[in-house]
């Protein structure tokens, strides 16, 4: 990700073409389910949120052809369970990406893990909403991303919501999450 990025003449050459490719012919599959998420490593965890709300929206209804597309041997159920409790895995590596979640409370038992997560939002969830600040056990997280060690131990993970002008710019440091991947 940091050469792609790189190759793009920066962040802000990556994210043109992230918009331009998700507003174009982007086709829903199971090999590109991950794309709207990828705006986290160029430190717009927001536009992620919007781009994950809207392709949430658009190819997961309620009901028996709730999927847009067949189900792949799980990855479109496994996308929006990940998308709607706010906890993305970065495919290959022990981390996964943070972000605004569809419900209020969560709780999730994770196999192996001595503790279950805990997902909690402050203000009010809409799609428009960003996040503008999150917490791991109440200790601020400046990146939008947790590593699987720290997960898999249990715990709360906090997010306080904010309409977009209020946003503090939550997340955009990637240091250490394009460190990670270095």
């Amino acid at each position: 990700m940091p050469e792609l990025i790189e190759k793009h003449g920066g962040a802000a050459g990556f994210i043109a073409h992230l918009d331009q490719y998700l507003a174009s012919q982007y086709i829903w599959k199971e090999i590109n389910l991950h794309t709207p998420w990828l705006y986290h490593f160029a430190g717009r965890p927001d536009l992620s949120a919007r781009q994950v709300r809207q392709m949430l929206d658009a190819h997961y209804k309620e009901g028996r052809k709730g999927l847009t597309d067949n189900e792949d041997m799980g990855s479109h159920s496994a996308f929006f369970i990940a998308s709607a409790i706010g906890i993305y895995p970065i495919p290959g590596y022990p981390a996964y990406l943070i972000n605004a979640p569809l419900f209020k409370k969560a709780t999730v038992h994770p196999v192996g893990a001595s503790q279950p997560i805990h997902i909690e939002v402050e203000g009010e969830l809409s799609a428009m909403n960003v996040v503008s600040a999150a917490f791991w056990n109440d200790k601020p997280l400046a990146e939008a991303w947790i590593d699987h060690a720290t997960l898999s131990k249990g715990g709360t993970l906090r997010f306080i919501m904010s309409a977009p002008e209020q946003g503090t710019g939550w997340g955009s440091s990637t240091a250490g999450l394009l460190q990670l991947l270095r």
